[in-house]
């Protein structure tokens, strides 16, 4: 250890070891926020567990001294210790409180000139007792706000157990916007299965100078579960199957299916000071995918398909842990994780037609690394690294070319083609914190790298694009059917081919380093300050300067009444899957033609005939996207019936990331009957695709965030957010190359509304409802002509609102009357006019718990020292019993309707944008 410790030479640790030596000589034994104490003070530490032996992380504990009544109070580390320095002479009391837990009082102490040593063990509370969120009163710490929220192992019961579905809840509860995952620390992609899961805090201190999540986006931080003192674990199963599930509304019939799942985990000791940690987690749907579009039959009729797909697909996790503490200030942690996974028929459904899936497997593992060193009794510094590596594989179902008619449906090969990737990630944490008199600083750095490498055929079997002409009332199947019918002058729009070296790599590194102080200025005021600055390699700005502060202000002395603010400058980076783009089509290893004239489908056109495009570049003045956030919040502690919060934000994008063609025709040169014309910055006619930033955009969010405690009759926690997102661009391309104004309006993104909801009932003979709602408006969708009138050779042109009806290229649609071939003196329609349908979604889970045995009674103080320990098991074992309903009301959430003109579907949803009402029976056994 001591060589992992002096070997990580970080710039912020150099930075701070005066400051910490200075800090650990002028407040040796001042306790944290406390005022100096004399010489012959004390210590009080030990370790929280919950009532299984596991740690108990970021709780607060408080120190009563019995004389003055003076209270002290301190959060335990992430390994559950909790430190009182600079404790004077006299007699104390600890109190914790957990949520789910039995409030704990302990005996009084008696603290001399030595360190007492004060082990806490919490007791679940009696089954008639609630499970709540975070109850405790409203504090100033930063990472405390009421706005955020902290789940505990009890509280995560009542969310899905399902990882992919317990993510999405999580998501829903951040605010639905993305939110990024943190696995002990660690950026990560996946859940670990729920077992496992310690606590989950979500959107804690958003303007931290640590922090490199934006707070529009929100953060889930995930605490797993370290090894404890004694055996523990779980064996929990799962299974559904389609008669006990609401038939898809799109499926003719109910295809068979099932699914099942099956987790577990065991920890426990190796040596005195050291511990183990399993978990795993398998998981198998046997269900179906619903395709649903017209196509052609084997005549070239127009008909309507419907019909079932089988996509099954099966994964497995397994993470094995151990912890060792070779001294008292020193702890490390050995990692490593793996999970294979495999599907088929992948990518089908809606308008996708079997012959277009993909068979595909994926393999990820992971090793980790971290340790925490306590230096006196004010300093502690940890360091992490992390080594991923995922590949993957696709197979396409057919390689012939890929069929793609705007609108209607996609056919024929898959324009992926065969690929496989290896992807490493890379990454180096070291974190310093320091308390010294009324200030908490935290000082760190974080060192990130990609590798990728990607063997790919994707468009090497060439794609037909059919759409409809924009002066015409024909629809893009229309144009498909006259083509193979023969009618002279049908053919397809655009033909594109790719051909070159299919091997290529990339990578990306990236920096930061931080600096934080939350100085306790008064009893009554807390200020934030820290500044971020990060670096990425391959970019021309190397400097970004990311500036943040705070501020908590209590309105009265019991702190009921908190008034907190924040801003901040956040980056977002470049990614190193941008960059093997630029790479690999960059008019050397790939090149990409295509031909928009003269094609004899279903002949595919010789490559000399046609003009090489499609290259991809990073613009030269390329900058690194970021958003500068202000927010004010009020925040309202009801005491032990939990808080109440508001938040207003602000939030303005700068430099957001988009890709435009650099050689689009100047606007008014280019003739549609001519794919030739048109006066192009770099000659006709290649397609310059370029990574530029140049996006703008701005949100305004309104939200309130609740956790209530109704004591026996249950909990409840939910944040309801009322937004606005306007910007100029949704990260593809623009519809005018050269005006990005021309876009500006709602943005793809901008949900109106969101509300999400979660209660815990307990219930008489040991029955426990759970259950969650989440309810969103429509995500708003952009309705285009299907057709390139600019000749930029993208789709995405829309019309304008008709002002004579009786031009053929009006399109009559219950959203308003569209004219495709816009003329002089018409409006173009906004962008993302159309609205899709709103989704609500509801989880309910019933249990009912089986007790084998009594929590083991306490010793009996007045027993002699050689009695035996009553006999029975040292824990208690418990079986559980649910029934989960996912969708319980059953409730059709449609996806967004096609919004293409030239689409025989236009305006229909095609799709659910969730599952079905599902039944899923489940048993857990806990020892």
């Amino acid at each position: 250890m001591f060589i992992l410790r002096n070997t990580v030479c970080l710039l912020p640790l150099l930075l701070c070891l005066p400051l910490a030596a200075s800090a650990q000589s002028a407040s040796s034994g001042a306790a944290p926020g406390a005022a100096q104490t004399p010489a012959t003070s004390a210590s009080i530490s030990g370790t929280i567990t919950d009532s299984t032996g596991g740690i108990v992380p970021q709780i607060s504990i408080t120190l009563e001294n019995l004389a003055t009544h003076r209270q002290l109070t301190v959060k335990t580390d992430e390994s559950g210790t909790y430190l009182f320095a600079g404790v004077a002479p006299g007699r104390y009391v600890l109190t914790v409180s957990l949520p789910g837990f039995d409030p704990y009082r302990g005996a009084p102490l008696t603290v001399a000139t030595a360190a007492v040593q004060s082990n806490v063990q919490l007791r679940l509370a009696d089954v008639t007792q609630s499970v709540t969120v975070s109850a405790d009163a409203t504090t100033l710490d930063p990472a405390t706000n009421a706005s955020s929220t902290e789940l505990d192992n009890a509280t995560l019961d009542t969310l899905p157990d399902d990882p992919t579905d317990l993510l999405t809840q999580l998501q829903s509860l951040a605010g639905g916007n993305g939110a990024t995952l943190y696995i002990d620390g660690f950026s990560a992609a996946t859940l670990p299965p729920k077992s496992s899961i310690l606590q989950v805090r979500i959107n804690s201190d958003p303007y931290s100078s640590e922090n490199d999540t934006s707070p529009v986006s929100g953060s889930i931080q995930v605490i797993t579960r370290p090894g404890v003192e004694r055996i523990h674990g779980n064996v929990w199963a799962a299974g559904n199957a389609s008669s006990f599930n609401a038939r898809n509304p799109f499926a003719p019939s109910q295809p068979p299916y099932n699914s099942d799942q099956l987790n577990g985990s065991i920890n426990g000791p190796i040596t005195k000071n050291s511990s183990y940690d399993i978990n795993f987690y398998q998981n198998s749907n046997r269900t179906n995918a619903i395709v649903d579009t017209k196509t052609l039959d084997a005549s070239n009729n127009q008909v309507e398909i419907n019909e079932t797909v089988p996509n099954p697909s099966h994964n497995f996790f397994l993470s094995n842990r151990v912890k060792f503490q070779p001294a008292p200030t020193d702890i490390l942690s050995l990692q490593y994780a793996f999970s294979p996974s495999a599907s088929t028929n992948s990518g089908v459904g809606q308008t996708t037609l079997p012959s277009y899936g993909t068979d595909n497997s994926s393999y990820w593992g992971s090793s980790r690394l971290s340790n925490l060193y306590l230096s006196g009794q004010n300093i502690a510094n940890t360091t992490r690294m992390q080594w991923d590596r995922s590949t993957s594989s696709q197979t396409p179902v057919s390689t012939a070319p890929t069929i793609s008619v705007t609108g209607a449906f996609t056919g024929g090969g898959n324009a992926g083609g065969a690929n496989n990737t290896v992807r490493d990630h890379f990454e180096l944490q070291n974190y310093l914190m320091v308390t010294h008199g009324k200030h908490n600083m935290e000082f760190g750095t974080r060192i990130r790298s990609d590798f990728y490498t990607l063997t790919s055929r994707s468009g090497f079997n060439g794609t037909f694009v059919f759409s409809a002409p924009a002066n015409s009332t024909l629809t893009s199947l229309d144009v498909y059917q006259q083509t193979l019918q023969g009618v002279p002058g049908a053919e397809p729009t655009l033909y594109t081919v790719s051909q070159g070296t299919p091997t290529v790599s990339a990578s990306m590194s990236d920096g930061a380093v931080f600096a934080q102080d939350d100085w306790k200025a008064r009893t009554n005021l807390t200020i934030s300050g820290g500044l971020r600055f990060e670096s990425q390699a391959g970019l021309p700005d190397h400097a970004d300067v990311a500036p943040r502060a705070g501020f908590s202000w209590s309105l009265d002395k019991d702190k009921h009444w908190v008034v907190r603010g924040g801003s901040g400058l956040f980056y977002f980076r470049f990614p190193v899957d941008n960059i093997l783009t630029v790479r690999r089509q960059n008019g050397a290893n790939v090149l990409s033609y295509s031909v928009t004239s003269g094609i004899a489908y279903p002949a595919a056109p010789a490559v000399a005939s046609g003009t090489p495009s499609n290259i991809y570049q990073r613009a030269a003045n390329l900058r690194t996207a970021y958003q500068a956030a202000v927010e004010g919040e009020i925040d309202r502690s009801l005491g032990k019936h939990g808080s109440l919060a508001f938040t207003a934000r602000r939030v303005r994008g700068v430099h957001g990331l988009l890709v435009r063609n650099a050689n689009a025709p100047l606007p008014g040169t280019y003739d549609p009957t001519n794919t030739n014309s048109g006066i192009r910055p770099f000659g006709c006619c290649q397609q310059i695709d370029q990574y530029t930033s140049e996006g703008e955009s701005t949100r305004t969010q309104l939200i309130f965030n609740t956790n209530l405690n109704f004591g026996k009759h249950g909990s409840f926690y939910g944040n309801y957010v009322l937004g606005w997102l306007n910007s100029d661009s949704s990260g593809g391309f623009p519809s005018n190359q050269y005006d990005l104004s021309a876009d500006a309006g709602r943005d793809s993104g901008d949900v109106r509304q969101s509300f999400y909801a979660g209660y815990s009932v307990p219930l008489p003979i040991h029955f426990h409802l759970n259950g969650s709602v989440s309810m969103r408006t429509g995500v708003p969708f952009n309705i285009t002509t299907g057709s390139d009138p600019n000749g930029d050779q993208q789709y995405n042109d829309r019309p304008s609102f008709a002002t004579d009806l009786t031009r053929a290229s009006v399109v009559e649609t219950p959203l308003g009357n569209f004219d495709t071939d816009p003329i002089a003196g018409q409006t173009i329609i906004p962008i993302n006019y159309g609205e899709g349908p709103p989704v609500t979604f509801t989880y309910l889970s019933l249990t009912h718990t089986f007790n084998f045995f009594p929590e083991p009674p306490e010793p009996d103080p007045k027993a002699k020292p050689d009695t035996p320990p009553p006999p029975g098991p040292k824990h208690p074992y418990a079986l559980d019993l649910s029934i989960n309903a996912e969708n319980a009301l059953n409730h059709p959430n449609y996806a967004n309707p096609v919004g293409t003109l030239d689409s025989p579907n236009f305006d229909k949803s095609l799709a659910i944008a969730t599952q079905d009402r599902t039944l899923r029976f489940t048993t857990q056994f806990r020892f």
